[in-house]
């Protein structure tokens, strides 16, 4: 081919690009967004590995990231109701470990140990009240730390059963 068949190729090519960018321009001001209830995304065996879902009229709307090998929920980040919105951490067998959860009266983070019954909470809530408690793994409440309403400071130890074995009562003030 010449010189002049290059040129001439090349010319109606990057015309033809240039009237698609501006076909698509066009429809893209058109229609500014894609519209969909649910995006899912597969790995090259073609199992789901993230959906990102618009939801439900009051249902969940959000981002799920799933196991690469069993498929199950690993990460979860959305809004499960109109009055919540949650992300939650699972172990490899689906089972959620943590969780940092907020509606309009609280905020929790909740952190649960290997067998799912022991961990740690810390919350507060619309009563102005915030606390840190620890479980066993019964789960049976074993430590409170917290502040009252009123900003006083008050921590308990638990025994097994879940009986204050001792606490510390704040300082008087004077």
């Amino acid at each position: 081919m010449k010189a002049r068949s290059y040129v001439l190729i090349a010319i109606v090519s990057c015309l033809s690009s240039f009237g698609t960018a501006i076909t698509l321009t066009k429809a893209a001001q058109q229609s500014p967004a894609i519209t969909t209830q649910q995006i899912v995304v597969t790995d090259e065996a073609r199992q789901p590995r993230i959906i990102l879902s618009g939801g439900t009229s009051g249902g969940f709307a959000g981002l799920q990231i799933l196991d690469p090998v069993s498929g199950k929920l690993r990460i979860s980040v959305g809004t499960p109701d109109n009055k919540s919105s949650r992300i939650e951490l699972r172990d490899i067998n689906g089972n959620e470990r943590a969780e940092l959860a907020l509606t309009q009266d609280m905020v929790r983070l909740s952190i649960a140990d290997v067998d799912l019954k022991g961990g740690i909470v810390l919350g507060s809530g619309a009563d102005r009240r915030t606390v840190l408690v620890f479980n066993d793994g019964t789960p049976t409440h074993r430590a409170t730390f917290g502040l009252t309403a009123q900003g006083e400071a008050n921590l308990a130890i638990y025994d097994d059963k879940g009986n204050v074995t001792w606490t510390a009562v704040p300082v008087p003030k004077h």
